[in-house]
């Protein structure tokens, strides 16, 4: 009986004055992973720390995105054109 009133007055202190929010910073979230508009995606690979995808543009030319992630964080992203010669 002594336990559960323990237990009892514990979860009363944790749920009215244990804020959580006030010990860790604010956490930032990364942008979406968007492809331009009227593209197609051809393939999406994910690395340990890199998303690269192929898209096929609306024009028919295809492009690939390159996303540097690092701790859930987009640090980067280039667009790199690919000229397909026949």
């Amino acid at each position: 009986m002594i336990i559960g009133m323990i237990i009892i007055v514990f979860v009363i202190i944790k749920e009215f004055f244990y804020k959580p929010e006030e010990n860790f910073n604010k956490l930032i979230l990364p942008k979406s992973i968007k492809i331009p508009d009227k593209s197609k995606l051809e393939t999406i690979n994910f690395n340990k720390d890199t998303v690269s995808m192929i898209v096929t543009l609306k024009d028919g030319t295809q492009q690939i995105i390159l996303l540097d992630i690092e701790n859930g964080i987009e640090k980067s992203r280039k667009y790199v054109a690919i000229n397909n010669q026949k």
